[in-house]
């Protein structure tokens, strides 16, 4: 080369060096990632800071946090009784992971109760990291994870669980866990076998209607031919040991293999609760099996019900079908248009699209784990009773993410560029719907409502006015009791919910078997003194406690029923 030849080349290297980069960060698929990330932190970080100072925790989020602060001295232990299978303080009407990753946020953070939040956050992005990572291996995209979880967020209660501090979000983290270790080669290795293993018992340590979902995921994956059937006994070993904790407790406190399996309710042949107080037991599924069929089949039919409300509510899985139809739609039209395809039938064009959809292990994988999940969480709301939005928010992100699958899957479709222009056309429509009909502003707060004012002076006040020796009857359910165990460690029981339908010697019983000495009325929930006196004379003297024991003392409120 002359001299002439190595001095241009000299000057063409700096600018063929900022071209490189230039095409690889404005690259049309890095760009699309940037673009959705962006958005996602700010939606995580505007919730959590309008939520922050009165964060609206429900009964259970006080009680996730109450256990949180028994780690590491005495695990699950609870100081407010909500669950009345026994007379033990522990816990059994939650698994611990929740409560436990709480704790490591509040030891770390120095958050408090808010600890739940921060957690929650960490858990989404995390969550966001590992589908990002599933779809850059199966659909050799960047950006899948937060883009998927910005669409899933339309759905109000998985921001809503979030910010009110409950579980939902670590379910999601550890569901995306599982799809980016099926992301993985095929079939899996014995080390990715173990982490399945692992990640599926945490699973089924964070909710308990995960059980099965977990238990026949492995069985599904051999079915795909995701997993070899020798590996199915490594992966069932590793789910049982990350297992044996909890099953070791359960066994040394309730003489039960899980503990917070809900089984109680999910036995019974009326409808029953948690907090239900049953001393002389109820009829079961193996005393009246057709009592029990008969209550199943009608939640059965309520689970039904209760998916068409939050298909309509979450709203994208039907965006989505339309944006994946017009996707397939535009694909047969530029295959058509092609050189090779101008002298085929549409149908046979359509017919091979649909072949390369479903061939394709991402969609194939998606879809079956997307029908498995929902199976399972039918199983577990319909016996159990528990039907709730909220409880869909794992399936309302499968069936967008087997939506977007599809898309991805398209043989010919339309830039990439074209299908963020849908989503953002998604977004931007929703959130107009979203101001106009409930004229509810994103910059203020949207998706939440304000939350009242916390009474944590009232809580204070009754921790003050009772001693070590005291339990504390809440009556009506009183929100109060949770933040009493929760931030003050006194002692206490929620009325049990079926406390009409208890004998006035289940009542007395009941006063005995959790030694109660004070009742509490909610001055909020019943302002009338009058009102609330008689509320306490109805509930201790139902249990056998004469009514002129019945004294209000040293707080509204709060009344002494005297010895039993």
């Amino acid at each position: 080369m002359t001299a002439v030849g190595v001095r241009r080349a000299a000057e063409d290297a700096p600018t063929d060096a900022l071209a490189a980069a230039r095409r690889w960060l404005f690259g049309e698929k890095w760009l699309f990632a940037v673009v959705v990330w962006i958005p996602f932190i700010l939606i995580l970080w505007r919730a959590v800071k309008f939520s922050w100072e009165l964060p609206p925790y429900p009964a259970d989020s006080w009680s996730y946090y109450e256990l949180s602060r028994s780690f590491p001295g005495d695990p699950m232990h609870l100081h407010v009784f909500r669950a009345y299978i026994t007379a033990e303080p522990y816990s059994a009407s939650f698994p611990p992971l929740w409560p436990l990753v709480i704790a490591i946020v509040d030891g770390l953070t120095g958050a408090g109760f808010r600890s739940g939040q921060l957690a929650g956050v960490a858990c989404y992005v995390i969550a966001a990291a590992f589908l990002d990572q599933a779809g850059r291996r199966w659909f050799a995209v960047r950006g899948l994870g937060p883009a998927i979880l910005l669409v899933l967020f339309i759905f109000t209660p998985s921001l809503q669980e979030m910010v009110s501090s409950a579980p939902i979000g670590l379910t999601v983290m550890l569901v995306a866990a599982l799809l980016m270790l099926m992301a993985n080669p095929e079939p899996l290795s014995a080390r990715q076998c173990s982490w399945l293993g692992v990640a599926g018992g945490l699973l089924m340590l964070t909710r308990f209607d995960t059980a099965a979902f977990v238990v026949l995921l492995p069985l599904v994956l051999v079915l795909l031919g995701c997993l070899r059937r020798k590996d199915l006994l490594r992966v069932y070993v590793t789910l049982a040991l990350t297992l044996s904790p909890w099953i070791a407790y359960s066994l040394l406190r309730f003489r039960t293999p899980f503990a917070s399996d809900n089984s109680r309710v999910a036995m019974a042949v009326p409808k029953t609760f948690v907090l239900d107080y049953w001393p002389d037991g109820v009829p079961t599924l193996l005393s009246d099996p057709g009592g029990w069929f008969n209550r199943v089949f009608g939640l059965t039919k309520q689970f039904w019900q209760m998916t068409l409300r939050v298909l309509d509510e979450a709203q994208t899985p039907g965006f989505l079908a339309l944006i994946t139809g017009f996707v397939v739609i535009v694909s047969v039209g530029l295959t058509k248009w092609s050189p090779a395809g101008r002298h085929r039938n549409l149908g046979p064009l359509l017919v091979d699209q649909l072949r390369t959809i479903v061939r394709h292990r991402g969609v194939q994988i998606l879809a079956a784990v997307t029908v498995l999940q929902y199976l399972a969480l039918g199983t577990a709301l319909s016996t159990s009773g528990y039907l709730q939005p909220r409880y869909f928010v794992v399936t309302v992100l499968l069936i967008d993410l087997t939506l977007v699958a599809i898309v991805l899957a398209v043989p010919h479709k339309p830039p990439l560029g074209a299908t963020f222009a849908c989503l953002a056309l998604l977004w931007l429509g929703y959130l107009r719907f979203y101001s106009m009909e409930r004229t509810v502003p994103f910059i203020e707060g949207y998706p939440f409502t304000y939350a009242i004012g916390l009474p944590f002076d009232d809580v204070y006040a009754l921790a003050s006015c009772v001693t070590e020796e005291d339990r504390v009857l809440f009556a009506r359910d009183a929100g109060e009791g949770y933040m009493f165990g929760a931030i003050t460690d006194g002692k206490g029981a929620m009325e049990p919910s079926n406390w009409l339908r208890l004998t006035d010697e289940q009542r007395g019983r009941f006063f005995r078997d959790y030694r109660i000495t004070r009742v509490f009325v909610s001055p909020a929930a019943i302002p009338m003194t009058s009102e609330r006196m008689k509320v306490a004379r109805q509930l201790a003297t139902s249990a056998g406690i004469p009514p002129e024991n019945v004294k209000e003392v040293c707080t509204a409120g709060l009344y002494t029923v005297g010895p039993l």
